[in-house]
C-alpha cells in the first residue's frame, strides 16, 4: 500500500462550499474595513493631541538641555485611546 504525502493530495471541493468560504471571507474583510474606518477619526484626534503635548514637553525639557523622545509613546497612546473610544461608543 502506497501512502501519498499530505501536501500532494488535493481534493476537489463542491462549488457550494467554495462560495460559502468566499462569502465568509468577504464578510470578515468588510467587518475589518468598517472597524478601521470607525477607529480612524478618534485615533487621528488623539494622535494630534498627544503630539502637541509631546512637543510642549520637549520644548520645556530643552530649556534644561534634556533630550527626550517619546514619539512612539504618543503613537501607541493614540491608537489605544482611539480603540477605547470606539469600545465605549458601542
Amino acid at each position: 500500500m502506497q501512502v501519498e504525502p499530505f501536501f500532494a493530495v488535493q481534493r476537489a471541493m463542491p462549488d457550494e462550499t467554495l462560495k460559502r468560504q468566499k462569502r465568509s471571507s468577504m464578510k470578515r474583510l468588510k467587518a475589518i474595513k468598517n472597524d478601521f474606518f470607525d477607529i480612524l477619526p478618534p485615533t487621528i484626534f488623539f494622535f494630534v493631541a498627544f503630539v502637541l503635548i509631546l512637543t510642549t514637553k520637549r520644548m520645556v525639557l530643552s530649556e534644561c538641555q534634556i533630550s527626550w523622545t517619546g514619539f512612539g509613546a504618543a503613537v501607541v497612546g493614540a491608537i489605544l485611546a482611539g480603540k477605547v473610544v470606539l469600545m465605549a461608543d458601542n
